[in-house]
């Protein structure tokens, strides 16, 4: 008779008896309540007309305790009641009027009664509720009503515990009421009703506050006001998003007006909502603080100040007006941003929106606003004009990126234009990767098929029409300077738009047509262009076709609208070559008409704005291009020179926008003798190296190689001598320490003397004479070679190799260099040959010197010669001649620049020991002293401390 599948059923309390003859009343409930007074109700089951209630504090015993009172036949009302208190309430049904006597009593209905109304003017802050980051139910009689988690809350920590939303702290004390919206669901509602308050002394209520609603996913916040306890409301203020855009920025204040309510008990509720939206929702936090019912202000501040719009010299603000009645006059100023707020405003405005005027471009401005009954500013509200529209003429020399008013975007084509502001592959470059070009330029590293960047210009004003563009291209290989290939079907467009949408193309450059290595200037005549608001940009590809081994930079620099001068520009300006005393430079005239007049301005200093050095006459023509030679310059010297074209007397061109630049060779040494300190690598700026290269081929890599310093060696009488030393151990080295250049046109006779040693390999230090170094490599070589053709040929004076290697302490080499005239240039070249030896040692250059003088006595001297002290800090020095005799003395100070500057000499010399004065006027640094005795010289280092 059972299916086979049971449901619970649970019983309790089950009684047999007899039916009551007067039934106990059912379900009571409260149908309403004051803070003095209840209304309760409940079924009831005989038809009697009479009841009896009794009620006490919660808990008591109603067969004990309580206070009765008469009730009706199914509803009583209790009077004489406390606010804000806790009852039970117990009902016994009369049925004597049918014999039935009393039914049990019913209950307990507990309830509380409301606050009682407070009198208006009543202020509350929450500074004394209690703290509640959730699960805000009823404090000092304010009362949440929630759907769910999603409610108010009471902030004492100084800020709500989402981030991107909520004030950094309350409006005034230390604690605000809020909604924390990262509770809950979507949709919730969190309600927060206020206390009853009395308007009845207030001739013209309202009520105020404020509020901070900071979030991207914040609904709206809706104040309702009730008149019957609570039973329905009517909205009077709803406000819709985010108001404020950062936790700091302040709390704005409400103003509603309750006129219509005066002489009457009102309940204000404020209610929000959780987004539905999807995103962040947490987002969301709405919070209130310091609620004031209270007269009706008559002046009050202005709210919900609002930039409308900029310009470049005008910002349009408009507000919120709260007094009553409307003020329609008020005080505007904006200062510089970060400026003081003002004690008085500017602008006498009696329109809202304003619009203020006579502004600065591109400056930020904070504005502040008030009524003209107020002494309160409201703000600052913080803009940026924008940039003023340029007319010409203008030039922009990209010394910084982006530059002001122009834009970058990382997306886009010709048809839609750029998208993705505020980001690209443009970037910071010296132009066509030339270290003296002179300042900042932009360039594009194209090398894959996803490139689709724009550099913008701000807007131009070309209304008047005749204007010109030119622009400085280049292509360059990746981050090198020198030749690059753009990609099959990469572009780089010169385009313009007059009305922000429609791109129109000035110039293409692609791989049939794209720019010079070292760089060329584009001129485009603007034909035809006359808007008032032309806008122009460089849009790059590359394409979508990836072209293998395709990587290269477009560089773009000077970018200049004007009007066409009477007498054109040059262009392409470039150094061709130049020497210690000369430079050979190239560029083009603009002029199709040129008569081949020209200056140039030389000056050693960067920045310095050019004026005229020389002028010439070259060959007249239509835009011929120019080669000239500049004499006269010194050697080791940077200069920047710029050129012009002169038209006329008084009609030149503007001077080449960007110099160039170089620095003059070292002249050849002609004083003698010339000696070298090896202590640095190089010696000294006219030395230089190169890091590959044959005797036959000359060197290659010019600028680098293993030759290093920090090492030394320890000489036969013990002096360390700090050396330029070479490692030979591998395989390939090819290794150039290459010398400055010598004039040997004043020597009569001519001797080159050299000292080397070969050391056991150390990574730095001094080597002593206990080491064994061997040049053990089969073919391993340094030779010591000359050239008399400015290094096109060069020849070698002698070879150190395995079977003629210098001593672990050093030798000294002599060469006779009678066969040689003019100029001259050595230079050490090692090399470990084909054979990959397991040598591994030092080959040491520590003396080099150019005189007119050498021999058997030279090397006597200098291995009798001794210094004390060195260094030397005081003004005397001992000049010890061992035992090489001398009567007369000549004595020589050098720089390691090759500078005489000190001469001594010496007569009737005893002891063969010579005191040197007078060094305390030396600056400190490295000394060489050049000993004479007549018949043989010395040179020895020192250091003036």
């Amino acid at each position: 008779m059972f299916a086979s599948t049971f449901d619970n059923l649970y019983l309790d309390n089950i009684v047999w008896e007899m039916i009551p003859a007067c039934q106990a009343p059912l379900d009571i409930t409260l149908l309403s309540a004051t803070d003095t007074m209840a209304t309760i109700g409940w079924t009831n089951n005989n038809g009697s007309t009479v009841s009896s209630i009794t009620y006490g504090p919660v808990g008591f015993d109603p067969t004990m305790t309580g206070t009765t009172v008469a009730g009706g036949a199914d509803t009583a009302t209790i009077t004489g009641l406390t606010g804000e208190t806790n009852y039970d309430f117990y009902v016994t049904q009369d049925c004597s009027a049918t014999g039935d006597g009393l039914s049990t009593q019913s209950g307990p209905l507990s309830i509380q009664t409301p606050c009682a109304a407070i009198a208006a003017p009543y202020f509350v802050d929450f500074e004394n509720f209690s703290a509640a980051t959730s699960g805000f139910v009823n404090d000092q009689c304010w009362n949440e009503i929630s759907s769910g988690a999603y409610d108010w809350a009471i902030d004492a920590a100084g800020g709500t515990t989402s981030s991107n939303t909520g004030p950094s702290g309350a409006f005034s004390g230390t604690t605000f009421m809020f909604v924390e919206a990262s509770n809950g669901s979507n949709g919730d509602v969190a309600t927060v009703l206020s206390r009853a308050v009395d308007l009845s002394a207030l001739t013209a209520p309202s009520v105020t506050f404020y509020y901070h609603m900071y979030g991207a996913f914040i609904t709206d916040l809706t104040v309702a006001v009730s008149t019957d306890n609570g039973a329905t409301f009517t909205t009077e203020l709803t406000i819709t998003g985010q108001q404020q855009t950062a936790s700091a920025d302040p709390w704005e204040q409400a103003i509603i007006d309750l006129s219509s309510y005066a002489g009457q008990t009102v309940i204000v509720a404020f209610t929000t909502s959780k987004s539905t939206m999807t995103g962040n929702t947490y987002e969301g936090d709405v919070s209130i603080d310091d609620v004031s019912f209270d007269e009706l202000p008559t002046c009050n501040d202005v709210s919900s100040v609002t930039v409308d719009s900029v310009t470049a010299d005008s910002i349009t603000v408009s507000w919120t007006e709260n007094s009553i009645p409307p003020a329609t006059a008020w005080e505007i100023i904006a200062v510089p941003s970060g400026d003081p707020a003002p004690a008085v405003g500017t602008s006498n405005a009696t329109s809202n929106p304003f619009v203020i005027m006579a502004l600065t471009a591109e400056t930020a401005y904070d504005v502040y606003v008030r009524s003209d009954c107020s002494t309160t500013f409201v703000g600052p509200i913080t803009a940026t004009t924008d940039c003023a529209v340029i007319v010409p003429d203008a030039l922009e020399t990209f010394d910084t990126f982006v530059p002001n008013c122009w834009e970058e975007a990382s997306d886009g084509d010709l048809t839609t234009g750029p998208t993705g502001f505020g980001s690209g592959d443009w970037s910071s470059e010296e132009f066509a990767h030339n270290a003296t070009s002179g300042g900042g330029a932009v360039n594009i590293n194209l090398y894959r098929d996803v490139a689709s960047d724009w550099v913008i210009s701000p807007l131009y004003d070309l209304s008047a029409g005749g204007y010109e563009l030119n622009l400085d291209v280049a292509v360059t290989d990746y981050n090198s300077s020198a030749a690059g290939v753009m990609g099959s079907d990469d572009q780089v467009v010169l385009v313009y738009t007059t009305d922000g949408t429609t791109w129109t193309a000035l110039q293409t450059w692609d791989v049939s047509n794209q720019p010079a290595t070292a760089g060329e200037t584009y001129n485009d005549a603007l034909t035809g262009i006359t808007s008032a608001t032309v806008r122009f940009a460089i849009y790059a590809t590359d394409g979508a076709v990836d072209d293998a081994g395709i990587d290269y930079d477009f560089h773009i620099d000077n970018f200049q609208v004007r009007t066409p001068p009477s007498c054109p520009d040059t262009s392409n300006l470039t150094l061709v070559n130049n020497t210690d005393v000369a430079a050979t430079i190239n560029f083009d005239s603009g002029n199709a008409t040129s008569a081949g007049n020209y200056e140039y301005s030389l000056t050693t200093v960067a920045g310095t704005a050019p004026a005229v050095s020389g002028a010439w006459t070259d060959v007249a023509g239509a835009m011929p291009n120019v080669t000239y030679t500049i004499n006269g310059l010194t050697a080791q010297t940077e200069y920047f020179v710029h050129v012009r074209e002169v038209c006329a007397v008084g009609d030149e061109s503007a001077w080449s926008t960007t110099p160039i630049n170089f620095t003059t060779d070292c002249g050849a040494v002609t004083m003698f003798p010339a000696a070298t300190d090896f202590t640095n690598n190089v010696p000294n700026a006219c030395w230089s190296e190169a890091g590959d290269g044959e005797i036959a081929t000359g060197p290659t890599g010019i600028g680098a190689s293993n030759w290093k310093d920090g090492r030394a060696y320890t000489n036969g009488v013990g002096t360390v001598v700090p050396s330029n030393v070479m490692n030979l151990y591998r395989l390939g080295d090819r290794e150039w320490l290459i010398s400055e250049t010598y004039d040997l046109t004043s020597l009569t006779t001519k001797v080159l003397t050299v000292e080397v040693a070969v050391t056991d390999y150390a990574f730095s230090g001094t080597s002593t004479a206990a080491d064994t170094g061997v040049m053990g490599g089969s073919d391993d070589s340094v030779d010591l070679l000359i050239t008399v053709d400015n290094g096109l040929t060069w020849t070698s004076l002698d070879a150190w190799n395995v079977g003629n290697q210098p001593a672990v302490t050093g030798d000294s080499y002599f060469y006779d260099l009678a066969a040689y005239s003019g100029t001259v240039q050595f230079a050490f070249l090692a090399s470990d040959g084909a054979a990959d030896d397991t040598e591994d040692y030092d080959f040491h250059v520590s003396r080099f010197v150019v005189d007119a003088t050498a021999g058997n006595e030279d090397i006597a001297l200098e291995n009798s010669v001794s210094l004390y002290p060195n260094p030397v800090s005081g003004d005397l020095m001992t000049i010890n001649l061992g035992n090489v005799p001398a009567s007369q003395v000549s004595i020589a100070i050098f720089n390691t620049l090759g500078q005489q500057v000190m001469t001594r000499e010496f007569d009737n010399v005893s002891n063969n020991t010579i005191v040197m004065d007078n060094l305390s006027s030396l600056t400190s640094g490295v000394y060489l002293l050049n000993i004479s005795n007549g018949d043989s010289t010395a040179v020895k280092r020192f250091i003036k401390q």
